[in-house]
């Protein structure tokens, strides 16, 4: 993959989550397998999927915690 198709995808996904974000959605559960490729030869086109633990932010209560947990749990190794 070159340099330009990852900055082409990260923009992209970063310009969807500003989208739902906007709408004050919360994903919860963004993960690479829930970043789905329309085309196998446009990476850059790309959809957001499984909103099933996405939450809505009420106004007024923004800055309340969420406390449930939710999504896989990934550990980090340093080689």
């Amino acid at each position: 993959m070159k340099e330009l198709d990852i900055r082409l995808f990260l923009k992209n996904l970063f310009e969807a989550t500003q989208h739902f974000h906007s709408k004050n959605i919360l994903h919860r559960d963004l993960k690479p397998d829930n970043i789905l490729m329309r085309s196998k030869n446009n990476i850059h086109d790309i959809v957001v999927a499984d909103f099933g633990l996405s939450t809505e932010l009420i106004k007024g209560k923004e800055n309340e915690i969420l406390y449930k947990r939710c999504g896989k749990t990934y550990k980090l190794f340093h080689l």
